[in-house]
């Protein structure tokens, strides 16, 4: 599948970041060329999740469209986010700092040299009752490119 269209890793890129990789590359090519070669051995072998980012679900279990990842689906491309959420998320309530902002978490994440996780947070990155009780964050966060 791989060698009909060379830049088919570009949709399951912006699938999973929201962003162009192309302007990510002139900034990140490191990062981005690894996460290109993840993205395409896991495609390759046939991995759902790789083929998920494509939208080629096998009708069971895939992310429907619309719907937000889980820190599992994030750590193909990082193994450490939930240790390194947890790390993080501790440090920010001991310190009296918001523990839910996403977008501090993600510049904490490129900060010590871990990929992108990209623009929207994990749908477990905060419980169903706290996303209840602050509609404000899912409107923030919700509508965002995964």
């Amino acid at each position: 599948m791989s060698q009909s269209d060379p830049n088919l890793w570009k949709q399951a890129y912006r699938k999973q970041f929201g962003t162009d990789p192309d302007q990510d590359m002139a900034e990140h090519a490191e990062d981005v060329e690894q996460w290109r070669i993840s993205w395409q051995g896991g495609y390759d072998a046939g991995e759902q999740w790789a083929k998920d980012l494509l939208g080629e679900s096998s009708g069971g279990g895939g992310a429907t469209q619309g719907s937000m990842r889980t820190f599992a689906d994030m750590s193909q491309m990082n193994p450490n986010i939930r240790q390194q959420y947890d790390t993080w998320r501790e440090e920010r309530a001991s310190q009296g700092q918001d523990s839910t902002d996403w977008d501090e978490f993600r510049s904490y994440v490129q900060s010590i040299g871990a990929p992108d996780p990209g623009a929207r947070p994990p749908d477990d990155f905060v419980g169903d009752d706290w996303k209840q009780q602050h509609p404000e964050w899912v409107a923030r966060y919700g509508n965002r490119a995964a």
